[in-house]
């Protein structure tokens, strides 16, 4: 299997986990957020000010559901699809060289985020995983 396959593959693994949610969440056509409410959302949850057709724009590139994307609507999908877009991270790591110049104080003064999920190299559901990176994290 090449790299495209498996990638569409574990695309589609995370949005069917998505849409199959367990939080009770209606993911039907009928409980969708128009061009206002999402919005009411960048702005009030976000801090983001757009305009209407740069909403409308985000809903177009996020909606998967043809009929809502021609009516500017907003899934459930399409709004998770949003938030986890690479271009919606809140923190981008791999966009920033450590200064070496300011790592001169002792270990006890730096945050070390480690976690269960250390192994990962990306997306928890769709990177690939190496042992190798356990170690770098300790």
């Amino acid at each position: 299997m090449d790299n495209t396959q498996h990638k569409k593959i574990c695309d589609a693994l995370a949005a069917a986990s998505i849409v199959t949610n367990c939080a009770g969440v209606d993911t039907s056509k009928t409980l969708v957020l128009g061009v206002e409410e999402f919005q009411r959302f960048l702005e009030e949850q976000q801090g983001e000010r757009r305009s209407e057709q740069e909403v409308i724009s985000l809903i177009r590139r996020h909606e998967p559901d043809a009929e809502l994307r021609a009516k500017n609507c907003l899934s459930f999908e399409g709004f998770a699809r949003y938030l986890m877009d690479k271009c919606n991270y809140v923190f981008v790591p791999e966009t920033l060289e450590p200064d070496p110049n300011t790592m001169n104080q002792p270990l006890s003064h730096y945050f070390i985020a480690s976690s269960h999920n250390t192994y990962l190299t990306g997306h928890q559901l769709k990177a690939n995983h190496l042992l190798n990176c356990i170690a770098r994290s300790y």
